[in-house]
């Protein structure tokens, strides 16, 4: 089931990325669903508990990637990229975004 769902995600990405959904699929596909493969491999089982765990690599997967797109923010509105940091009005209320992200991440894990 997993690796139906990141087939589907994958081959979608393109297509997503254009509605300023990249950042969430890679952080979908290299946290939530990666770990519950791995971990379904290794156990046959699946685990409520990882859903909690993985949210927070997630989360941090696609603050990384915002982090990438937020170094690119003028160019990218130059172009008429439009990305989750350019939805934005400024690379200020993408960086507070950034933070917000970060927050959940930190905070999920302490719940």
């Amino acid at each position: 089931p997993t690796r139906r769902s990141s087939d589907l995600l994958c081959l979608s990405y393109p297509i997503l990325d254009h509605f300023m959904l990249g950042e969430v699929i890679i952080g979908i596909i290299f946290a939530p669903l990666l770990y519950y493969g791995v971990f379904y491999v290794m156990t046959g089982i699946y685990s409520p508990e990882l859903m909690l765990m993985s949210v927070s690599t997630g989360l941090m997967t696609i603050g990384l990637s915002h982090t990438h797109m937020l170094l690119d923010y003028e160019l990218d509105r130059k172009n008429s990229k439009r990305t989750l940091c350019t939805i934005f009005t400024s690379p200020f209320s993408a960086l507070n975004i950034q933070t917000f992200i970060i927050v959940l991440a930190y905070l999920n894990i302490i719940l």
